[in-house]
């Protein structure tokens, strides 16, 4: 039995910065203090001893070309490029280069293959995003709890079973709140082959619609710091899911102490590679009119993705911009209006920025509802009834 699915929840950044997660617009601050966090810590140990953690030689390398790769994206002088705080412009500027057949860029005195700089930033992305701060003692009171509890209480109080949850993020924070609100959701498109991040057995996500139709069905659209693919596949027309996310054991030298769930763990990446392969790849997506064009298991989620956007009554827009980057999502947006035929159809969005508003109200001229909704944590979620 496949339940119809009338509601779209539409999550983007502004979702998970009440989790202490950065926006694409000040990754910088993020990614400088995680870098210096790394070479900190492991200043003092000779890097080639065994007692050195096996993922954080690979980090610091990916965060010291990420640094490396803005710097030169900044410029200099007249011609200073003002934007390069931003993860979304320097990711898409690789991409560019990329597309446009340019095979090295010199970085600090060196040539960097653009190929292996692209592998780098999602390696350091996956870094920043792939941790659940709630989970992290240092972090977790910075995270508004309250804010998630009350909006996963609604949606269950809706029917998570009529919800299609469609996102630009990286990161778990959706998966791993619904988990810890008893309700696990499952990827819509595919093929998925699932992988394990860690040692133990227990398995969080699910990927057949036809056993789980009582479950959201999450469509990740530019990836997940938990889908993995070898780069060096002509096709990538598979996708390795790491689902062991509520298994709380140690990996590599990441020890006891810290306790987190496998892909939460620092040596989580060195683990599934050591496992499966060392061209495993983190599958973070930069927003650009290329993404679809190599990886054919995300034209099966984006697919969905419109299917969804078709056959909702109302969609809530949460923390998306929908930024001038990313005209694809526009056309995705017009396109499914298309198909609708005029059926009715109700549109809100949270985010604190009046041109956001300005943009959506283009987009949507009779759907939009302006309700005076800014953040995340103030939303009343009545609007899901």
């Amino acid at each position: 039995m496949k339940t119809r699915r009338d509601l779209v929840i539409f999550l983007g950044a502004g979702f998970s910065r009440d989790a202490y997660l950065p926006v694409m617009n000040d990754f910088w601050k993020r990614s400088e203090e995680s870098l210096e966090s790394l070479n900190r810590k492991h200043s003092t140990q000779d890097r080639n001893s065994p007692g050195f953690r096996e993922s954080a030689s690979l980090l610091i390398e990916a965060g010291s070309e990420f640094r490396l790769f803005r710097e030169r994206c900044r410029g200099s002088g007249a011609l200073r490029f003002q934007d390069a705080d931003n993860l979304e412009k320097i990711f898409c500027i690789a991409e560019a280069l990329r597309e446009a057949d340019v095979l090295n860029i010199q970085l600090d005195r060196q040539d960097c293959n653009t190929d292996k700089l692209i592998q780098q930033i999602q390696l350091w992305v996956w870094k920043i995003y792939q941790e659940f701060p709630f989970w992290n003692d240092e972090r977790k009171n910075f995270t508004n709890q309250k804010a998630y509890d009350d909006f996963f209480e609604a949606l269950k109080k809706y029917g998570v079973n009529k919800t299609a949850v469609l996102t630009t993020n990286y990161d778990l924070i959706f998966e791993c709140f619904a988990w810890q609100h008893r309700f696990p959701c499952f990827y819509g498109g595919g093929p998925f082959e699932d992988i394990s991040a860690g040692y133990g057995s227990q398995r969080y996500v699910y990927y057949n619609e036809a056993a789980h139709f009582d479950k959201p069905v999450v469509c990740k659209l530019h990836g997940s710091v938990n889908y993995f693919c070898n780069p060096s596949s002509c096709k990538r027309d598979k996708i390795s899911v790491a689902s062991d996310l509520g298994n709380k054991q140690p990996i590599l030298c990441s020890g006891v102490w810290e306790n987190k769930p496998a892909i939460f763990a620092l040596d989580a990446i060195s683990n599934i590679r050591n496992k499966y392969g060392n061209n495993l790849t983190p599958e973070i997506i930069p927003p650009t009119y290329a993404k679809l064009t190599q990886q054919s298991w995300l034209r099966q989620i984006w697919h969905r993705a419109l299917q969804a956007l078709v056959d909702a009554e109302k969609i809530i827009f949460v923390g998306y911009s929908f930024p001038e980057s990313d005209g694809f999502m526009t056309a995705l947006m017009q396109g499914a209006i298309m198909q609708r035929d005029g059926k009715p159809l109700k549109v809100y969005v949270i985010d604190p920025c009046t041109t956001t508003h300005q943009r959506y109200q283009s987009l949507f001229p009779e759907a939009y509802q302006w309700l005076g909704l800014k953040t995340f944590s103030d939303a009343p979620w009545e609007i899901l009834r």
